[in-house]
């Protein structure tokens, strides 16, 4: 599992912090939704480890490369703020439910 905004609150990277500030979003913001389960993707092995506190641009790039089905919404996105992160959530929510029906 991949933290798409990195989730060490403390130093998110120089890269993520240029982004937010011109996504006009609070690093506040960001911190109170690094831990929830829209802030996630798949990555298989080492390119998990390799993207850290990687931009966004490049954490797309590998959700791309991984050609898994859940990531395929993110991959259409420009940039990553706690309105996409909510988003996702419901994405992901609806996708594991109809994936894996209570039966």
């Amino acid at each position: 599992v991949e933290h798409i905004y990195p989730q060490n609150d403390l130093n998110p990277g120089k890269d993520w912090l240029r982004s937010l500030d011109s996504w006009n979003t609070k690093t506040q913001d960001m911190n109170k939704k690094r831990l929830t389960l829209g802030n996630v993707g798949l990555l298989i092995g080492q390119e998990n480890s390799k993207s850290a506190q990687k931009p966004f641009s490049f954490k797309k790039e590998k959700l791309r490369d991984s050609n898994l089905r859940v990531n395929a919404d993110v991959l259409e996105l420009e940039k990553w703020t706690t309105k996409e992160i909510i988003q996702r959530g419901s994405i992901l929510l609806s996708y594991f439910l109809s994936e894996f029906p209570e039966d």
